[in-house]
């Protein structure tokens, strides 16, 4: 286990990454309202959802693109979405980025989690809650 304050300076060590690598205009947004950083969670939890918000939304778009990656918790819970824009389903089968996510949300956190995905046309929508 990390704690969060470590696990959120990697997120945004990677988001900076990004935006030095992409070379288009992206609405970016990491909002924080954590009570505890220094709350200890598994390691590498949220990335899969952030990787594949770029590889799938952000990098293959051609017109404005955005990602919103809100990331809360409370006495109780953590909650973590993450929203980018989407311009084509993609007819590729996916990867194993987000089985192996769900497997380990299953073996770290048994009957106290909940993970959802909402895509529609124009944008895919991740959501976590961890009960703490």
């Amino acid at each position: 286990f990390v704690q969060l304050h470590e696990e959120i300076k990697y997120i945004e060590d990677y988001l900076d990454l990004q935006k030095i690598r992409l070379h288009k205009k992206l609405d970016l947004t990491f909002e924080k309202d954590i009570s505890d950083a220094k709350l200890k969670i598994p390691p590498l939890l949220f990335i899969t959802l952030i990787e594949n918000a770029f590889k799938h939304g952000i990098e293959p778009s051609e017109n404005a693109c955005f990602l919103h990656i809100h990331l809360k918790t409370t006495e109780s819970d953590l909650i973590f979405i993450c929203e980018n824009s989407l311009e084509e389903k993609s007819e590729e089968e996916g990867g194993i980025g987000l089985n192996n996510l769900k497997r380990r949300l299953e073996l770290k956190f048994p009957k106290k989690h909940e993970f959802a995905v909402n895509e529609k046309e124009d944008s895919y929508r991740a959501f976590l809650k961890i009960e703490l």
